[in-house]
């Protein structure tokens, strides 16, 4: 509605012509809408005569409103649809400059929802989405904007929560406000919501981003498990440190560090997925894993099996560490080398941890060996082998310039890890890959992996193994199943399936490709692999967008 406000009008002006629409109380103590006209004289510029007139526009104006409520609003819940949602928070961001608080962007979605639907019909399943809508009108304020944008799907924008704390407690009531149980006989069905969240700014200015880093919250809440909420994390690279914390400014460095420490196979694979390179993953893996450990060298050595030999492939050194010295031209640096290296396969022993070369000081060796290794400045060392089913690819190892040093189960335990991810999925570019399928590190890894995972025999198209993810996401999927009917919804092979592109080397592939059954694009990453009794396979990693 427009207002009148004092104004100083041009000594030009005669004239003036307006239209306001305003709700007037009525007799009967009902508002009505109104359009009310004015015409306004001057004299020397300042107004003499105004003349107005009103107008009946109610029924109008109601059809109007109708009309627009229509538009703009979910037809079985009468919450927000999912146009009307982004334009609003849209416009919210825009005018609602950064402060202390939170402005949180919640995508909520319905848990075991397609099982209710089954057992009891699409009628309940209406019923269940209208008790979802009446709990969140009840739940959130008037002020906030919720709206449902899919089938069972929600999106809140919660404006103006004061802590992290607080939004917590908020999502776990909800989430407790929504657990039902459903019985059709003997059958009970359990139903709860997860919910992924978004901050803004921390994590995004625009609808699009923080709707993008919503859902990718939510896609890590389902794959932990049901009727749970997740804060979307950024991304590991992220350059911008001070986006991890707004009110704790957490350096990005310590960042990596903590969440390699935590859970160094997710924060690897996480790692590989972002980079989408398998040496940039070694480097920075190798540079937190010698941080962490306070450790001056760490090497990875290849073996080249023709020559009976190892190489330097990767090293990362602590500030006041020696390279290793590697001159193929000089006799001296070839023979202490090579006397390192059989020092260090001589010492291989079986642990719990796999087969580990140890020593604690290299001056209690032999002779030849003590100066190999002074030649090299290492005074203590522990190995891993990294293997591939019984090939030897070659090792990586620890190594201290300083002193003697007594290695740590810790110790033992993260190189053993990390030489097992070289073996099975990131030192695949100089040999074809051979995954076995029951390897203890590699079904782990596969396992817990938050994206889409699951391996095909490349002749037959069968599945040959599917991920936690796969089967919280899908339960009906089974082995055996065509991963072109059971992820894309057809009869034959997609013509657009990256496993063609893969040659007999080992090779990493990453493709853009369209989910028919979902009608979404998903980032596909592809390598070769060996599965069981040798059945050639690729492993598939996709990520819906």
């Amino acid at each position: 509605m427009k207002s009148f406000r004092q104004q100083r009008y041009s000594s030009h002006d005669t004239e003036r012509c307006d239209e306001f629409e305003l709700r007037i109380l009525n007799k009967k103590g009902f508002y009505t809408w109104t359009k009310l006209h004015t015409i306004i004289y001057f004299n020397e510029g300042l107004p003499r005569i105004l003349f107005g007139s009103l107008q009946d526009i109610n029924s109008q104006k109601e059809q109007e409103i109708s009309l627009q409520r229509e538009v703009e609003h979910d037809p079985l819940t009468g919450l927000y649809n999912k146009t009307a949602c982004h334009q609003l928070i849209s416009k919210y961001f825009h005018t609602n400059p950064a402060t202390d608080r939170y402005q949180s962007l919640l995508l909520i979605d319905a848990d075991n929802f397609k099982t209710i639907n089954d057992t009891f019909g699409h009628l309940f399943g209406d019923a269940v989405i209208t008790d979802m809508a009446m709990e969140f009108e009840k739940f959130f304020r008037r002020d906030d904007i919720v709206g449902r944008i899919g089938g069972d799907e929600f999106l809140v924008l919660l404006k103006d929560i004061p802590s992290i704390d607080l939004l917590n407690k908020k999502c776990t009531q909800l989430i407790q406000n929504l657990h039902r149980s459903y019985k059709n006989g003997d059958e009970t069905v359990t139903f709860s919501i997860s919910i992924g969240i978004a901050l803004f700014p921390d994590h995004g200015t625009s609808f699009h981003e923080l709707f993008q880093r919503a859902d990718k919250a939510l896609y890590s809440c389902k794959s932990k498990g049901k009727g749970c909420f997740a804060l979307y994390e950024p991304s590991i690279l992220v350059k911008n440190a001070s986006l991890l914390s707004r009110h704790h400014k957490v350096n990005l460095e310590e960042f990596q560090q903590k969440a390699f420490k935590d859970n160094m196979i997710e924060f690897t694979f996480r790692l590989l997925y972002e980079t989408k390179n398998p040496e940039a993953t070694i480097s920075i893996a190798l540079s937190l894993l010698g941080k962490q450990f306070n450790i001056d060298r760490v090497i990875i050595r290849q073996y080249n099996k023709d020559m009976n030999v190892f190489h330097k492939k990767f090293e990362w050194l602590s500030p006041k560490a020696i390279p290793l010295q590697e001159d193929s031209t000089n006799p001296a640096i070839i023979d202490a080398l090579n006397q390192c290296n059989s020092a260090i396969m001589s010492l291989y022993k079986a642990t719990p941890y796999g087969e580990i070369s140890v020593c604690t000081d290299t001056m209690q060796l032999s002779a030849e060996y003590t100066t190999a290794f002074t030649t090299q400045h290492v005074h203590s060392f522990v190995y891993s082998k990294i293997m591939r089913g019984s090939e030897m690819l070659g090792c990586i190892g620890f190594e201290y310039n300083k002193e003697p040093r007594i290695w740590t189960d810790d110790e033992y335990n993260h190189l053993s890890i990390f030489s097992s991810i070289l073996g099975n999925v990131l030192m695949t570019q100089d040999s074809d890959p051979k995954l076995i399928a029951k390897n203890h590190y590699l079904t782990e890894i596969i396992d817990n992996i938050q994206d889409l995972v699951y391996v095909i025999d490349k002749d037959t198209y069968e599945v040959l193994f599917f991920n936690r993810t796969i089967r919280q996401a899908i339960p009906e999927t089974t082995t055996a199943q065509k991963c072109y009917a059971r992820f894309h919804n057809r009869t034959s092979p997609c013509a657009s399936c990256p496993a063609h592109e893969l040659t007999n080397g080992a090779e990493y592939i990453i493709r853009k490709i369209k989910n028919e059954e979902w009608n979404i694009m998903e980032t596909v990453q592809i390598i070769n692999i060996e599965w069981e009794n040798h059945r050639k396979a690729c492993l598939l990693i996709a990520r819906p967008e």
